[in-house]
């Protein structure tokens, strides 16, 4: 079961890659940007990469603004990668994989920063995990979710349950 989550930079998680790895106990959720190497190879077991832009409508005056940047950054032919609901359900099959063994885990989750797009993918899984709020604050003070990404994995995890259900 997942018993931590740190939300890190890229910079930082490259830094210490061959530490982390080294522990069998720590498992990654890898952001980034759509034309950006990847930190894992794609027979990682122990991760998950996942591709996308961190931009969200509330980064933006209103959603007609944020509709607008979108439509000339697709004219600039570079349009945006926005956080989708097969993305969410990556993350959270992920997730579930891990919170179902029987060891302790931590998960790092890193982007750019480690402050928007890790920050909502790591609040979600203390939320579904169930871990205690304050040392996870504690633990990642420097986040701020980006809130597109949080509200679509929260989305995605109801629908989830309700399927099962």
């Amino acid at each position: 079961m997942i018993t931590n989550v740190i939300a890190r930079s890229r910079e930082y998680l490259t830094e210490n890659l061959p530490t982390l790895t080294s522990q069998s106990n720590h498992y990654f959720i890898s952001v980034i940007d759509p034309l950006a190497e990847p930190l894992f190879k794609d027979e990682h077991s122990g991760a998950v990469t996942v591709r996308f832009d961190d931009v969200s409508p509330e980064m933006f005056d209103s959603t007609e603004h944020f509709a607008q940047i979108c439509a000339q950054m697709e004219e600039y032919g570079r349009p945006y990668q926005i956080f989708s609901e097969m993305m969410a359900n990556q993350i959270i099959d992920f997730v579930d994989n891990l919170q179902s063994s029987l060891t302790e885990i931590v998960l790092y989750v890193h982007c750019t920063l480690g402050v928007s797009r890790s920050g909502a993918i790591a609040t979600f899984v203390a939320e579904i995990c169930g871990l205690d709020g304050n040392a996870f604050t504690t633990m990642n003070p420097q986040i701020h979710p980006n809130q597109l990404v949080l509200e679509r994995l929260r989305t995605a995890n109801k629908q989830a349950f309700r399927r099962e259900s």
